[in-house]
């Protein structure tokens, strides 16, 4: 069991210096993640906040059977930022079809090159729709009904893209793809 998974279970189990070093180990990657889909350092630094708060009251939902440890923190840390982008309605919705806008993935929200070579590589399985609608979903924060707008597909198509998409990434990073 890796040391993210054991500080994870060790914060469900109320272990307080277990957050602190979650925190000092994933700050940077969760405030770029946050950075990246806000564009806004102050909004970034707000999130990285809230995310480590929700982990505290949330850990105990963690089982590592079905969770990666950093895809749990991140998908806290991706909730917060889309709940502040609604709430400040920051960005306005784009309902042209540009698939050359994203053509590489050099903005994916990772610090560590490590981690990029990672993301690419799982995405390089998909179709370059596959690819634009997990960038869009996942990065720039876009919600189904706004894909489907933006695409011109209906949700249902959207929604079953995106579910392939992933289990596609998920096969690949597992060595299976």
């Amino acid at each position: 069991m890796d040391s993210e998974t054991q500080l994870i279970l060790k914060l469900s189990r109320g272990d307080e210096n277990a957050l602190r070093d979650l925190h000092d180990l994933l700050k940077g990657r969760v405030y770029t993640l946050a950075l990246e889909m806000l564009k806004s350092p102050q909004d970034a630094e707000e999130v990285l906040q809230d995310t480590f708060v929700k982990l505290y009251h949330h850990a105990r939902e963690f089982s590592p059977h079905i969770h990666a440890p950093r895809a749990f923190i991140y998908t806290i840390a991706r909730r917060e930022c889309l709940n502040r982008i609604r709430a400040q309605k920051a960005r306005p919705l784009n309902a042209g079809l540009d698939l050359t806008e994203h053509d590489h993935l050099a903005s994916t929200p990772f610090s560590d090159p490590e981690d990029r070579v990672t993301v690419d590589h799982a995405m390089n399985h998909l179709n370059a729709l596959d690819q634009h609608l997990i960038h869009d979903a996942f990065f720039e924060g876009y919600t189904h009904d706004e894909l489907s707008s933006r695409y011109r597909l209906p949700l249902g198509t959207i929604k079953t893209r995106l579910r392939r998409a992933l289990s596609a990434m998920k096969k690949a990073l597992e060595g299976k793809g």
